[in-house]
């Protein structure tokens, strides 16, 4: 039998983390929010800062277009302003801003050291219900927190965790083969965590 357990920020909030909700309200309530992350962070469509990472994921498609390398020569204010307001100073305003939100994601969703020990009681619980059905545990995450990757830690000699990425220079790589890999070379229960977001 194959179980997939889905997470969701609520099985961290137990370990002082923001649900994607709160997290956009603290935001809102940093006294360095400007005027447009403020506009950004209360338009009425964005519910929480999933659909805010999504708005700046459809910026960068449209900086891809032939649309945006017309608009990058246009000036939208008068000539009399200085600097002439152009799609490049747009494009950068929110680049700063999402630089922001991501800097301030990261630096929420850390699990202090002293929520060990539930992390152990309440993972421990749900993986031990799993193991009496399966060999390996899926568990999809949407949480940006390391909870389960944190849990792992705490417990090396039983569980081996891999989320598919490998490293690549500076950056993260989607490799998927490594899941088969980490379930056939495991001498613990393996763990294939899906980190899903959006």
């Amino acid at each position: 039998m194959k179980i997939t357990i889905l997470t969701g920020a609520g099985a961290s909030v137990q370990f002082d983390n923001p649900t994607t909700v709160q997290f956009k309200e603290k935001l809102l309530s940093q006294q360095q929010s400007t005027e447009l992350i403020k506009a950004l962070l209360t338009y009425p469509k964005y519910p929480d800062i999933e659909y805010v990472l999504e708005f700046f994921k459809d910026i960068k498609k449209i900086q891809k277009m032939h649309a945006a390398e017309f608009l990058d020569g246009q000036e939208f204010l008068p000539n009399q302003v200085n600097p002439p307001f152009t799609m490049k100073i747009i494009f950068g305003q929110y680049s700063g801003i999402e630089n922001h939100i991501m800097f301030e994601l990261f630096k929420t969703y850390k699990i202090d050291s002293s929520f060990d020990s539930l992390i152990r009681v309440f993972f421990g619980g749900l993986f031990d219900i799993i193991q009496k059905y399966s060999n390996n545990i899926t568990i999809g995450t949407t949480n940006y927190d390391l909870a389960i990757e944190k849990f792992c830690e705490l417990e090396p000699t039983k569980y081996t965790c891999c989320d598919g990425f490998k490293v690549a220079g500076d950056r993260f790589v989607w490799a998927p083969h490594l899941f088969d890999q980490s379930i056939s070379n495991s001498t613990d229960t393996p763990i294939e965590l899906l980190k899903i977001h959006g």
